[in-house]
């Protein structure tokens, strides 16, 4: 997927998951353990932090500081941490960056920031009972972001070992 549009899905999904900020806070996200609507809005937010550092600052050592909790300070905090990764990934997707797993371009971030917030705008419209569509060709996408490099990543790390057998999947869809 070409960079452009990969910007353009992202502000959309970062637009779609900030909609639900205006939501309960305090709604169970069935697909992420115990969390809340507020804990996955913490998570993203400093996510998004953490990864505009990767690429504006080179590392990924960044702890930011956990969301606000008043709803609409986080709100407006979740505004922030968006537009700061998308000022961070408006570049040229072959540039540089850190990252936790090759490669180590900012199209990395752009890419895993997009399936990160299509999954997430996903959950947080689950937890307020109103569950959105998901784009195909992104969804598409992010399963071979799956195969390509997160089961890649934790086989590197020893989380998982390398399949036995080779697996195909065909979209139908």
């Amino acid at each position: 997927m070409e960079s452009a549009s990969l910007l353009l899905h992202l502000r959309r999904e970062l637009d779609g998951f900030r909609a639900c900020l205006d939501g309960d806070p305090t709604a169970r996200v069935e697909h992420c353990g115990d969390w809340t609507l507020y804990d996955l809005a913490n998570h993203l937010g400093r996510g998004n932090l953490w990864a505009a550092a990767g690429v504006t600052e080179g590392h990924g050592d960044l702890r930011a500081a956990a969301a606000p909790r008043e709803p609409a300070a986080l709100g407006r905090w979740f505004d922030h941490t968006s537009e700061t990764l998308l000022a961070a990934l408006d570049a040229d997707p072959s540039t540089a960056a850190w990252t936790f797993h090759p490669p180590h371009t900012v199209g990395f971030w752009q890419r895993r920031r997009c399936m990160e917030t299509l999954v997430h705008r996903w959950d947080a419209e689950n937890a307020l009972g109103v569950p959105g569509p998901l784009n195909a060709e992104l969804v598409d996408d992010g399963v071979s972001e799956v195969f390509d490099t997160m089961a890649l990543r934790m086989i590197a790390s020893g989380r998982a070992v390398p399949p036995a057998v080779a697996l195909q999947l065909d979209a139908t869809d």
